[in-house]
């Protein structure tokens, strides 16, 4: 899916190189039609560049030029982008096959929790009642925050005590 979506940059990049080569090269290289230079140029982006068949006889300087910025365009640019997006595709397979085990694992015990009995159920479950849940500690708005807070202070306890019965209303 990420490929269709950069795929008018590679046909950016592809297309004025497959023109100029059609151009420069043309039918004396083997190159009858311009679909013949798009295979050849696309043939040329995996790495099979057969420099002395495409460039070597008769060459010019433009034709010199284009085929090493299209040597270094292309095998630096698009394949890094190539890899790049692959690499992307994989973290979020990766990422997405973590949540779907993660919600199969939550459904399973779903599952087996419903088909225990109560009373074994109960009884597994009462070690796990005793763990403090971070969302339920106290809060300092609490008296026990006010009590911390004044103790840092250095307050007295009848300061405290003070404090918080004007602030707390106890």
């Amino acid at each position: 899916m990420s490929f269709l979506r950069f795929a008018p940059v590679f046909v950016m990049f592809l297309l004025p190189f497959v023109v100029s080569f059609h151009v420069l090269l043309g039918e004396e290289r083997g190159l009858p039609s311009f679909f013949a230079t798009l295979i050849r140029t696309l043939v040329m982006m995996i790495g099979e560049f057969d420099y002395e068949d495409s460039v070597v006889p008769k060459a010019t300087l433009l034709t010199y030029t284009m085929f090493f910025l299209f040597l270094f365009t292309v095998t630096v640019f698009l394949m890094n982008l190539l890899i790049g997006l692959a690499v992307s595709d994989t973290t979020r397979t990766l990422e997405k096959a973590s949540r779907t085990r993660t919600r199969l694992q939550i459904e399973t015990i779903q599952h087996v929790e419903t088909i225990m009995p109560e009373t074994l159920r109960r009884k597994c479950w009462r070690g796990f009642r005793k763990l403090k849940d971070p969302e339920r500690d106290e809060h300092w708005l609490s008296i026990a925050g006010f009590r911390q807070c004044f103790r840092w202070l250095g307050l007295s306890k009848n300061a405290m005590r003070q404090e918080m019965s004007i602030y707390l209303g106890i």
